[in-house]
């Protein structure tokens, strides 16, 4: 459990802030970020109930963020209703599988100073989670079911990004500003550049739209190293959002109305750069285009995907990775169909 022990407004800030201004940051007070909360988080085969406990004050916790699959890290939150000690129960059928004692949550502060700090601890199951006792706080039991809580997360809930190794596919993500669409879109079918975007959520791989031989390109004023990869993705999937991406080369970024029909790049680069730039993809930040004329169809397109491996830069090998590996071609020495390897 990681717990904040008392209110934002119980006592004064003792001069912290939200963010800091040396690092060109907005200050805010600090009571206006750390929400007066309890978070939970549960490592559980299956769902299951949650209630917290606050001196007495019982609420029934829901799941804010729940796995791909339903096995895998669940996350909650129940408001600071009431004061004393905390306790958070999970259960199946009426009986508790986990449960955690934490510290009790008060209004009185240490020299009357608001300790923004947090105690934390952990409680683990020491059954298969279907019911009954055998609930333990020993960290070095075998276990099936984690708990872990806490007063002091984000205003967005899961505090870490997941990352690739596990072998899942992302299957929900965000960006910036004019990112953000292409972003909650092809993350949502693996396809997640991180210098562009950032996956929020993994699991079992989602299908997307079938894909077609439409290409994408950034419209004119876009960054090619961000926008390329992503627009080639949703275009090919059916949705081109006309604010960050065409289809028409003429109005892409030193666009003029035709089709690159061969290329080249460097290194490691060549093959991946031969193949998709003789077939109209040439992002200019990986490839050099050498010769234009009317498009040359692809071979047909899958809905494979393509991430670069371990060790490529992704700004370069993303978009080019998943435009060839969903046309038949994915050199294993640049990219790969398995995010375990990416």
């Amino acid at each position: 459990m990681k717990a904040r022990l008392t209110p934002g407004s119980a006592c004064s800030s003792g001069g912290t802030t939200g963010n800091t201004a040396s690092q060109g940051q907005q200050e805010y007070p600090p009571a206006q970020l750390a929400q007066d909360k309890v978070f939970y988080s549960a490592l559980l085969t299956s769902t299951a109930d949650v209630t917290v406990i606050i001196g007495g004050t019982t609420q029934t916790g829901t799941w804010e963020n729940v796995p791909s699959g339903g096995s895998g890290i669940y996350h909650g939150s129940v408001p600071f209703n009431g004061r004393g000690a905390v306790t958070i129960k999970i259960s199946r059928n009426g009986n508790t599988v986990a449960q955690m004692n934490g510290l009790s949550i008060t209004d009185t502060c240490a020299n009357g100073i608001e300790n923004w700090n947090a105690w934390v601890g952990s409680a683990t199951a020491g059954t298969s989670g279907s019911g009954g006792s055998g609930v333990s706080t020993s960290a070095s039991s075998k276990v099936s079911s984690t708990l872990k809580t806490s007063t002091t997360a984000p205003t967005s809930a899961p505090a870490s990004t997941p990352t690739s190794s596990s072998g899942s596919y992302c299957i929900a993500g965000t960006g910036n500003g004019n990112l953000a669409g292409l972003c909650s879109f092809s993350c949502n079918y693996g396809f997640c550049p991180t210098n562009a975007c950032t996956c929020t959520q993994r699991g079992r791989q989602v299908t997307p739209p079938a894909s077609s031989n439409t290409l994408g390109f950034p419209v004119a004023g876009q960054d090619v190293a961000l926008y390329s990869g992503l627009c080639e993705f949703t275009c090919s999937h059916g949705y081109c959002p006309s604010g960050a991406c065409t289809s028409d080369p003429s109005k892409a970024q030193n666009g003029d109305g035709s089709f690159c029909t061969g290329g080249t790049g460097s290194g490691n680069l060549a093959g991946l750069c031969s193949f998709s730039c003789n077939y109209g993809f040439c992002p200019s930040n990986a490839c050099t285009c050498t010769q234009k004329g009317g498009q040359i169809n692809p071979p047909a397109a899958s809905n494979t995907l393509g991430f670069p491996v371990a060790g490529q830069s992704v700004a370069q090998y993303s978009g080019l990775c998943e435009f060839a590996c969903s046309h038949g071609y994915c050199p294993s020495g640049a990219c790969t169909s398995d995010p375990s390897k990416a």
